[in-house]
């Protein structure tokens, strides 16, 4: 379903800004067709809407500091520098409550979770807050199992002195359902749902959203005092959204049993369709030209703003990540000091780096030199990632692999992605030309996939992309 439009905030309207599963992304890797997300842009849409809104109450579910529940030993000190920083500009931004994921409360037995201070809320606990004549309660939901019938209770004791009561949790979409089900008091249940985010679905009376993951998104979710008393429970309004992803749904059906009737069909049957999709087209147009009014009781409305590349970065966030990424050479340092990469076995190949494939391979590292893959290693320095341990595999060659580097300060002779990245380590090679393996003469889609995945290159295609390195020299045909 396609998210309602941005609301236009007024003073009879609570609003409460929130992301799902963050896992410590600071920002895109710029990899993809539309970069989304960055804590930089989260910050300047908080103050942009405290400008236009008073005080937000801006709340995270699920996962947030961490990727997974364990770092690699060379990565630790990387991965808790870059979750103290997600952490500090959440608290700059005034965050007002966090139910941490359990890859949190994982990652070194919480010691994380327990040392910032964040405004962590415990499993059952409960904050409170005012906004626009309204008091709102977030109530705390960790992974289960959870005792409805003891959250019943806090719910009921919520709903006493506050108008509406959420639940903030680190339950993913079924998890969040059954809850709704079995504590229906509940006015909004806030996933933790990973991957793309779900269309917000009512349940009885119990509204329930995520926002994806790696705070791509920021869901915005409204609570109108309305003009008129109504019932205590709170209506949900969309601006027809929903009615408009059916009505597009079946116009596509529709469109689809039209393309698919034979040449020789009778005629009435093929009316018959056409006077349907021209009447589906007609609905969705006046819907979309004029959607149905709000109620005049309060309601909830929800809607996910993406945070796309040309939206403004806050100039704090973006100092503390900036400073981050002074510390990453450093630290990367300190993390593979004396480390000495796995050797290649007796009579296995060893990395030799591009230069030396171009001493027989001219044409070939010269059209080489043409691809983004020979840029791979500037693309992180313009980023100031080069000494970035999570992003230095895909731009180099031969990273932590036998044979090759595994310290960013020992790159040598392998920046980029050069020969070896596609064909394996070349020095057997270099000595008797031998082709087969383990040379790979014509790399496969697999071992593109270990980098070309959908997170870093969502329009990555093996049949599109292999032509773009091919040229003279470099198997073009």
């Amino acid at each position: 379903m396609a998210p309602a439009s941005e609301p236009v905030l007024t003073s009879d309207r609570a609003l409460v800004i929130i992301t799902t599963e963050l896992r410590g992304y600071v920002a895109p890797c710029g990899c993809t067709s539309n970069p989304l997300g960055g804590i930089a842009k989260l910050a300047q849409l908080v103050a942009d809407k405290k400008r236009s809104h008073g005080e937000p109450m801006i709340v995270t579910a699920g996962n947030f500091l961490f990727e997974s529940g364990a770092s690699k030993a060379t990565t630790l000190e990387q991965d808790e520098a870059r979750a103290r920083v997600v952490a500090e500009v959440y608290r700059d931004a005034g965050v007002l409550a966090q139910t941490p994921g359990p890859f949190d409360l994982m990652h070194g037995g919480g010691k994380l979770v327990r040392e910032l201070k964040n405004p962590w809320l415990e499993d059952g606990a409960v904050v409170s807050q005012r906004a626009a004549e309204l008091n709102v309660a977030f109530i705390g939901v960790r992974a289960p199992p959870f005792d409805p019938r003891a959250l019943v209770v806090k719910v009921a004791l919520a709903r006493e002195r506050n108008d509406a009561v959420v639940a903030l949790t680190s339950l993913d979409w079924p998890q969040a359902r059954a809850l709704a089900q079995a504590v229906p008091d509940l006015d909004v249940v806030i996933a933790a749902a990973a991957g793309e985010p779900h269309a917000p679905q009512r349940l009885g009376g119990t509204l329930i959203v995520d926002a994806g993951e790696q705070g791509q998104r920021v869901g915005l979710l409204e609570l109108v005092r309305g003009a008129t008393a109504g019932s205590k429970r709170w209506a949900y309004y969309d601006g027809g959204a929903l009615e408009l992803s059916q009505l597009q749904r079946q116009l596509a059906a529709a469109e689809s049993e039209i393309a698919a009737l034979p040449k020789n069909v009778d005629p009435a049957l093929k009316n018959l369709q056409m006077g349907r999709r021209e009447d589906l087209a007609r609905q969705i147009a006046e819907l979309q030209n004029k959607p149905p009014p709000p109620p005049k009781e309060r309601y909830l409305r929800y809607s996910l703003v993406p945070l796309t590349k040309k939206m403004p970065d806050d100039k704090s966030a973006l100092a503390k990540m900036k400073a981050y990424n002074a510390t990453l050479c450093e630290s990367s340092k300190r993390a593979t000091e004396g480390l000495e990469c796995e050797k290649a076995p007796p009579g296995a190949p060893s990395y030799i780096g591009s230069a030396a494939c171009g001493s027989c391979h001219a044409p070939a590292l010269a059209q080489w030199k043409t691809t983004k893959h020979a840029h791979a290693v500037e693309t992180l320095e313009e980023a100031g990632k080069l000494c970035d341990l999570s992003c230095i595999g895909c731009h180099t060659t031969g990273f932590n692999a036998a044979g090759g580097f595994c310290s960013p300060q020992k790159i040598g002779a392998l920046p980029d992605v050069g020969c070896e990245s596609c064909h394996g380590p070349g020095s057997i090679h270099a000595k008797t030309t031998k082709t087969e393996a383990p040379f790979v003469k014509a790399p496969g889609e697999a071992l593109c996939l270990q980098c070309h995945t959908k997170e870093h290159s969502d329009l990555f295609d093996f049949k599109t992309y292999r032509p773009k390195i091919l040229g003279p020299g470099h198997g073009a045909k």
